[in-house]
């Protein structure tokens, strides 16, 4: 953090000596978050909080002296109201905006002599689609008209594979405690899931993915130079050194993948031999 403080010190340093000072806005963001080994995890592509939620600091010194003072923003927002903030901080006419942007701006959030009501929007949504997960996510940051406090909804693929996930945000910003399979939660799972399907058609969206990813090996499969089941161990293809524990069986998970007349989304699977009835025997044994 220190490091971080002191490179942004230096981009204000340097607007400062070339006379700008007064007419910049600063904005420090950033496009994801990492896992520190939060739940055991590390890398980029999960829902948690430490992956999917990043800093939000803008600084607009043309405010004058009250600007100086911080104002904390608990609301969910996102990154494409950077857009729409940034334009109205320019002063470019709303008439001359584009018509369909779904951000929203940020500045009735960041002048304390604005109501945040005119900041209409209660929710946020975030998704991931990626090569190296089972399946896409896709989440929910809502704030409850009810009483204020913010939960996050997570669901993954369709649906149907996993248990979405619930988080009281307010009093568990650590995300421990999983409420989406208790009952007196019901309801509001069923809010959360309302209004993220109102933006997002998830079910639809996780088999397109599935099947997007699917014809593209395929397609690299086809047209690579060599033996694919050698030229997949080059580093930047992430195929792990786990996987050739047992490499006939991935090898043969992969071939089964492939043959399938339509692309299925499954939940990682607990054993680590394929097929799965091979765990069973070692079991049985």
């Amino acid at each position: 953090i220190a490091e971080f403080d002191a490179m942004v010190g230096r981009y204000m340093d340097t607007v400062k000596e070339a006379g700008l000072w007064d007419n910049t806005i600063f904005i420090v963001t950033s496009d994801h978050g990492d896992m520190q080994m939060e739940h055991r995890q590390t890398f980029k592509m999960t829902p948690y909080d430490a992956s999917s939620s990043v800093p939000m600091v803008i600084f607009d010194p043309r405010r004058g002296p009250k600007s100086q003072l911080p104002v904390v923003v608990s609301k969910p927002t996102q990154l494409i109201d950077l857009f729409p903030t940034i334009l109205e901080s320019a002063g470019i006419p709303k008439s001359e905006w584009p018509n369909d942007l779904d951000g929203q701006s940020l500045l009735p959030l960041l002048d304390p002599r604005s109501s945040s009501r005119d900041f209409t929007r209660s929710f946020v949504v975030s998704q991931f689609h990626g090569t190296n997960l089972a399946m896409s996510w896709f989440l929910i940051v809502m704030e409850m008209p009810s009483d204020g406090r913010i939960y996050k909804l997570v669901q993954y693929g369709t649906g149907m594979e996993v248990s979405p996930q619930l988080f009281d945000l307010t009093s568990d910003p650590n995300e421990m405690r999983n409420l989406a399979l208790e009952e007196s939660y019901t309801d509001i799972v069923t809010v959360l899931d309302h209004e993220l399907r109102s933006i997002v058609d998830y079910p639809t969206v996780a088999r397109d993915v599935a099947s997007y990813d699917r014809n593209s090996f395929r397609c690299w499969k086809r047209n690579v130079a060599g033996d694919w089941k050698q030229v997949i161990h080059e580093k930047n293809l992430r195929w792990t050194p786990s996987w050739d524990r047992d490499s006939e069986g991935a090898f043969a998970a992969v071939e089964d993948w492939l043959s399938e007349p339509d692309a299925t989304i499954l939940p990682c699977r607990a054993g680590t031999r394929w097929p799965p009835s091979l765990d069973l025997v070692i079991e049985a044994e």
